[in-house]
């Protein structure tokens, strides 16, 4: 970030200094160019400023959010995943039981058998 605002002053006072010298304006319209163009450079530092300084609470916030809601209700739904495992694996387990008894008759089945 310092990279960032070193080279973006450098560059102000660089255009700055440039402007003066090839405008073709009075005195007067030099110094209010110069002052609009200061507070336009001083306005923008300032936008960017508060954008980092909300995009920092956003952060923390939802790092916070995620502490507070997002743990407790993966917790939650864990929890339900498992109950819901323990109370269907006896089902599971007769249809397994089913599935090999179907598999055991057709295997039992011989490609002669008129009833195929």
């Amino acid at each position: 970030m310092a990279k960032f605002s070193t080279g973006l002053l450098f560059g102000a006072v660089v255009g700055t200094v440039y402007g003066l010298l090839t405008a073709k304006r009075t005195g007067r319209q030099s110094q209010q160019a110069l002052t609009d163009y200061v507070t336009g450079i001083a306005d923008g530092t300032t936008a960017v400023t508060a954008s980092v300084t909300h995009l920092k609470e956003a952060g923390q916030q939802l790092q916070h959010t995620l502490t507070t809601d997002l743990a407790p209700a993966m917790a939650g739904i864990e929890d339900a995943v498992n109950d819901f495992q323990f109370q269907t694996q006896p089902q599971l387990t007769q249809i397994g039981e089913h599935l090999d008894r179907i598999d055991a008759a057709v295997s039992d089945l011989s490609p002669d058998d008129p009833q195929v």
